[in-house]
């Protein structure tokens, strides 16, 4: 696994912090006498993170500004990262990795001060050269130019590279630019893989004989 270079995103892959924002937005929508639904979740894993305070005062009526919604959104997130869990057998995985000599990278779409909060709270911080955020470089969900803006920054070659993803959009993004994806199963978002030559598995460790065979 010589220089395999793998980028993991954080949040349903790393963190198990889905019920986390479920959490979050479910506390800021019943002080304002919203039910959160099924419908308003699917809709919230459906939009790019940039688009996700809009909707939220949209279905507060705008009763309060958007400041103040970040402020309260933060003030809850930060608390709740502190103690975030981990998807099961995270130390386990990155532990084998590096011994192997995988080169790994934290690659989110989250706040960049809330994947720095989680990994350092389970000390995961070592593990990776670098994290990056695409909310924090581009104020955007993860895109063809936020993954070639890492590409030029850490000069490497997308053919060595898998990505641990989440999301379908993610990897496909990835996948056009020469990246290899492995799939992390999550029934909030669906995502066939044949003739994508994408990878799905149901659980972390099934990931290393999946890198083991692309040695």
């Amino acid at each position: 696994m010589n220089k395999m270079v793998i980028w993991f995103d954080l949040d349903g892959v790393i963190f198990d912090s889905y019920e986390v924002w479920d959490q979050v937005v479910q506390g800021i929508l019943k002080h304002h006498g919203v039910a959160y639904t099924q419908q308003i979740r699917e809709e919230l894993w459906r939009i790019p993170m940039e688009d996700v305070n809009a909707y939220l005062l949209q279905l507060v009526e705008n009763s309060l500004d958007e400041n103040e919604l970040e402020r309260q959104k933060m003030n809850q997130l930060q608390s709740l990262y502190r103690d975030i869990s981990l998807v099961e057998g995270v130390h386990e995985l990155l532990s084998t990795l590096k011994a192997k000599g995988a080169v790994m990278y934290a690659v989110t779409s989250n706040y960049l001060e809330l994947a720095e909060l989680g990994l350092s709270s389970h000390h995961l911080s070592n593990y990776f050269v670098k994290l990056y955020s695409s909310l924090d470089l581009f104020g955007s969900d993860k895109n063809r130019e936020f993954y070639q803006f890492i590409l030029h920054q850490e000069r490497i070659d997308p053919a060595n590279i898998v990505m641990v993803e989440d999301n379908k959009n993610n990897l496909c993004n990835g996948y056009e630019l020469g990246i290899a994806g492995v799939y992390i199963e999550h029934p909030n978002s669906p995502f066939s893989v044949e003739n994508t030559g994408i990878v799905s598995i149901k659980q972390l460790s099934e990931l290393i004989p999946i890198l083991e065979d692309r040695k």
